[in-house]
């Protein structure tokens, strides 16, 4: 910028704010701090994002981690932790009694479910599914499924389906389906409705 364009600038800028009085110079001060964090921010994330990059560099240039720590070494001592940890846990009908006092200490009522069971010969283990329809809040839900999964090891949730007719309701409809893992030499007999 040369001498007279500068010179022109600073003439329009006083005339702006004696014009407007202290109102133009909030506005002018404002649009200066406004500018600087602007300017910090982007200065900022220019830096985050390099160091991002670079250690997205590190990780691609490091040779892969197959094992970690908590990790057996083979499948035979993954399925012996598996089979200790099954062994270990309740029966499958004690598991839904915990379940459905969970449910009840959560402020759920519990309907009828469904209940069936699966051999799994490659693991030695059955798998029983239950099938919990429920009515509660999302809050309701989300504590019964956090206090199921804490206490219990051995179980899975497998499906969560929510049906909610209107948007005013506070309670949802609710089918939840569980799968208890035990440990067997043998298949089970097949389960029903209750």
């Amino acid at each position: 910028m040369n001498a007279a364009t500068s010179s022109r600038w600073r003439v329009r800028l006083q005339i702006a704010l004696w014009r407007h009085g202290s109102a133009g110079r909030c506005l002018l001060a404002s649009l200066l701090v406004a500018a600087g964090l602007l300017g910090w921010m982007l200065w900022q994330t220019a830096a985050a994002l390099t160091q991002t990059q670079q250690a997205l560099a590190r990780e691609r240039n490091s040779p892969p981690n197959t094992r970690t720590a908590l990790q057996p070494d083979d499948e035979a001592t993954q399925r012996l932790a598996l089979q200790a940890v099954l062994q270990a846990s309740p029966k499958p009908d004690e598991v839904v009694r915990q379940i459905a006092a969970l449910s009840q200490s959560a402020g759920i009522a519990w309907a009828q479910g469904e209940y069936r069971s699966q051999w799994h010969a490659d693991t030695q283990t059955t798998q029983w599914q239950v099938t919990q329809p429920v009515e509660a809040t999302y809050l309701q839900l989300r504590q019964l499924i956090d206090a199921v999964l804490r206490a219990h090891p051995n179980v899975s949730l497998d499906h969560v389906a929510l049906q909610r007719e209107d948007t005013t309701q506070s309670q949802i409809k609710v089918r939840l389906r569980w799968s208890i893992w035990t440990a067997n030499d043998k298949p089970p007999e097949p389960a029903g409705r209750h």
